[in-house]
């Protein structure tokens, strides 16, 4: 194994995909590696290619507003759902982060919507239910 970089030689790689893929879980299985710094905080997500700072910005103002503090390690990275709804995103990552690696996690729109209804607290269900129930009575 290669020795830890300092930040001037560092990797990035960026995590994308829909809500309830795994995303979160990836980043967090990821921000256990001690060679691996994840940009903080989770939540909110950072999601700087979304601003409009990351137009014209650096891989200096990047590494500041996502890695404070920055630490030796071997890759840097972010998670942010949000960057697959965005098309501007691609173009400011390749000027901002040219090499990154992309992971985007993805499933079928069927699993989601079941992920996403499993994930509806009890009570709020109930709520819809009554409501509809009023509305055809």
């Amino acid at each position: 194994m290669s020795p830890l970089r300092d930040q001037g030689e560092v990797g990035h790689f960026v995590i994308a995909g829909a809500q309830r893929c795994g995303t979160t879980f990836l980043y967090h299985l990821l921000d256990r590696h001690p060679e691996i710094q994840m940009a903080k905080p989770v939540r909110p997500e950072p999601k700087y290619f979304l601003g409009e700072e990351a137009a014209n910005g650096s891989l200096a103002d990047y590494r500041s507003a996502c890695f404070s503090p920055l630490r030796a390690c071997r890759m840097r990275g972010e998670k942010a759902t949000s960057y697959l709804e965005r098309p501007e995103v691609a173009a400011r990552m390749r000027a901002v982060i040219p090499d990154a690696k992309l992971l985007f996690l993805l499933q079928s729109p069927i699993s989601r919507f079941v992920r996403t209804l499993a994930a509806i607290p009890r009570d709020f269900v109930v709520v819809l239910d009554q409501v509809a129930k009023q509305k055809a009575g």
